[in-house]
């Protein structure tokens, strides 16, 4: 992923104008589709690693396309949503970034969409917020977490494990398996069994990981081996989503983790719709898939279904898990 960005605001890549495309196109369903939930009064967004709000060459940063979702939303909200509240929560470590931020967002009013700028590290602040205002965040509230660190090491998985034990909450995450990789390749001079211990939550890299493996195959099993500890949480819908250099090398990937097949659903429909650049690319979550899925081959995956389960009688919701966990 990109390294360490020092300016207070930076040219975006493509990858990262995309990157906000799809959190903007998947967070106007989120909050359209929650808000009509019975008892649900209020929604709640985590932005945690906001940055300045926009780039020098783009006008939009994660948390204005959030904020612009949350304003689409409640313009379009039934009469029976009138009591609906969205909390964004944007936490920002940079003191330049965070300030520049805080200006960025003021145009963005509404009686109903609570911005709760936060400057500091993520994990400090969002359990603090967690911890100390339950009127901000309750257990009870829908919860969407976008956590887009800079590298591998910029979030914890106890910290993403803690956020997924909640019934309603999702996550959309950058795992840099590639950087992963490279840790692990490095030993000793990078303390890389503290930093993995920490990524993964525990020892469980100590048999995956090989010395001598491929640089892709380690990354694969980087990826798939994150996936795992995901859906051990357990979070049963997780996808993954290749961001790649225009050379076609492996930026990074957008994994998103949910409980609800509608979610993932959704998350895909987001996804495609970025995708017909043809520079994105879905990936499969196993260390031996070689090739990348693709949108356009749907005879390829039916014909892969049909190998899984040909003489056998599945029900609907194993057949509809199978094409959204395996298939574009």
């Amino acid at each position: 992923m990109a390294t360490h960005q020092k300016d207070t605001v930076w040219p975006a890549r493509p990858h990262s104008i995309a990157k906000v495309a799809i959190l903007e196109s998947y967070l106007t369903a989120w909050f359209q589709i929650l808000g009509r939930k019975s008892g649900v009064v209020r929604l709640v967004y985590v932005d945690g690693f906001a940055g300045p709000g926009k780039y020098t060459n783009h006008p939009k940063g994660s948390p204005i396309a959030a904020l612009k979702a949350a304003l689409m939303a409640l313009k379009n909200a039934h009469p029976d949503q009138s009591e609906i509240e969205i909390h964004c929560i944007l936490i920002e470590k940079d003191e330049r970034r965070y300030q520049h931020l805080c200006e960025h967002i003021k145009p963005f009013k509404h009686p109903r969409l609570m911005i709760h700028p936060e400057h500091g590290s993520f994990e400090d602040r969002f359990w603090k917020i967690v911890a100390g205002a339950p009127t901000v965040v309750s257990l009870e509230d829908p919860l969407f977490v976008f956590i887009d660190p800079f590298g591998a090491t910029g979030v914890s998985f106890e910290t993403v494990n803690r956020i997924l034990k909640r019934p309603t909450s999702e996550v959309l995450l950058s795992f840099d398996a590639d950087g992963v990789a490279r840790i692990f390749q490095a030993g000793s001079d990078a303390a890389h069994e503290n930093i993995l211990n920490n990524i993964y939550g525990g020892r469980s890299w100590q048999g995956v990981f090989q010395k001598g493996m491929a640089h892709r195959q380690l990354t694969r099993s980087a990826l798939a081996l994150y996936i795992e500890q995901l859906r051990s949480v357990p979070v049963k819908y997780v996808f993954p989503f290749e961001m790649q250099k225009p050379a076609g090398e492996s930026e990074y990937f957008l994994v998103f983790a949910s409980r609800h097949p509608l979610g993932l659903k959704k998350m895909k429909e987001a996804m495609r719709r970025i995708d017909k650049s043809g520079r994105y690319r879905f990936c499969s979550a196993h260390a031996d898939q070689a090739e990348l899925f693709d949108f356009n081959d749907p005879v390829r995956y039916a014909n892969s279904m049909w190998e899984t389960y040909e003489g056998q009688t599945i029900s609907y919701s194993e057949a509809n898990d199978y094409a959204l966990l395996d298939t574009p």
